[in-house]
């Protein structure tokens, strides 16, 4: 991983990678359980990003699709928390892992108030885009939703 796309979430995994990692290099539960726990953050954090693009290009399923990604994601994110290892004996290692956590705890606070401006945004994109489309389409009766004639309906 070079340092340019390091993330925050990216920069409390590897700490705590590093902090959890015995002399003899075996790694702790706790640190397999971080890592994994950050790999799911990344994962969310993409597919946020494709949400948004997905609304900047007017792709209304791609961004459902993503929608649905994120929510199996931050499903995922509260199972895998419930399966927390104990704590260890080492105090230094759960300060450390205690310390990532309450990182990647913050950059997930930051996703989730992205993901409700993507909502709301993304909502309003798409209000508007029908309302535009409305009235280049020339229906007097108003607007219509284009999908309906794809799905065979009206």
């Amino acid at each position: 991983m070079d340092n340019a796309n390091l993330t925050p979430a990216s920069a409390a995994g590897l700490m705590a990678g590093a902090a959890l990692s015995g002399a003899n290099g075996e790694v702790s539960p706790m640190a397999t359980w971080l890592q994994h726990r950050h790999r799911l953050v990344e994962a969310l954090t993409y597919e946020l990003r494709a949400g948004f693009q997905a609304v900047a290009a007017f792709h209304g399923p791609e961004y459902l699709d993503a929608v649905e990604r994120q929510q199996g994601l931050a499903q995922r994110i509260l199972s895998h928390d419930r399966s927390m290892p104990l704590p260890e004996a080492d105090a230094d290692a759960m300060r450390s892992a205690a310390s990532a956590l309450r990182h990647m705890n913050r950059e997930l606070k930051r996703l989730n108030d992205i993901q409700a401006a993507l909502i709301e945004n993304g909502g309003r994109s798409v209000r508007c885009f029908q309302r535009v489309w409305a009235m280049a389409g020339g229906e007097p009766a108003g607007y219509s939703d284009p999908a309906a004639g794809a799905r065979g309906g009206h």
